[in-house]
C-alpha cells in the first residue's frame, strides 16, 4: 500500500495544485447550476471545467500517495498538462462569457452564477498558466 507524502503539496506550486482542485469543485458546481441544455458553447465550457477537475484531483492523488515520480519526464507531463488546461479553459472562459451576453435575459440567478463560474474559470486559468510557467522556469531535476 502507498504511503501519503505531504511534503511535494507543501510547496507553492503543490498548494497551487490543491487550489485548482477546490476552484475547479466550485466552478463544476456553478456550471452545472447554470447550463442551458440547448448549448453546445455551454457543454464545452462544462466539459472542459470537468476535465480539468477530474485530472487535477487525479494528480494531487497520485502526487500525495507519491506514484508520481520526481522526474523531468514527469515535470514535462505535468508542465504540459498545465500549459494545455490552461489554454482550453481560457477558450472556455471565452465562449462562456459569448454565452454570458447572449442570454442576459435568462433569470432566477443564472446570470450571476453564470458569471461567478466566469469568475472562477479565470482563477483556474490564471493558476494553470501560473504552474505551468513555474514548472517551466525552474530548473531540471538531477
Amino acid at each position: 500500500m502507498a504511503t501519503i507524502e505531504q511534503g511535494r503539496m507543501l510547496d507553492l506550486i503543490g498548494q497551487l495544485k490543491v487550489a485548482t482542485v477546490v476552484v475547479g469543485l466550485v466552478d463544476v458546481g456553478l456550471v452545472s447550476a447554470s447550463y442551458v441544455h440547448d448549448s453546445s458553447a455551454e457543454e464545452y465550457f462544462l466539459a472542459i471545467v470537468c476535465l480539468a477537475f477530474m485530472l487535477s484531483l487525479l494528480f494531487v492523488i497520485l502526487i500525495l500517495l507519491s506514484l508520481i515520480p520526481i522526474t523531468d519526464v514527469w515535470k514535462k507531463i505535468d508542465m504540459v498538462f498545465h500549459g494545455v488546461i490552461a489554454v482550453l479553459l481560457m477558450v472556455g472562459v471565452l465562449v462562456q462569457l459569448i454565452q454570458v451576453i447572449h442570454h442576459r435575459e435568462l433569470s432566477g440567478g443564472k446570470v450571476a452564477t453564470r458569471v461567478f463560474a466566469l469568475i472562477f474559470g479565470v482563477m483556474n486559468t490564471g493558476t494553470y498558466s501560473y504552474i505551468a510557467i513555474t514548472i517551466f522556469r525552474t530548473p531540471n531535476v538531477t
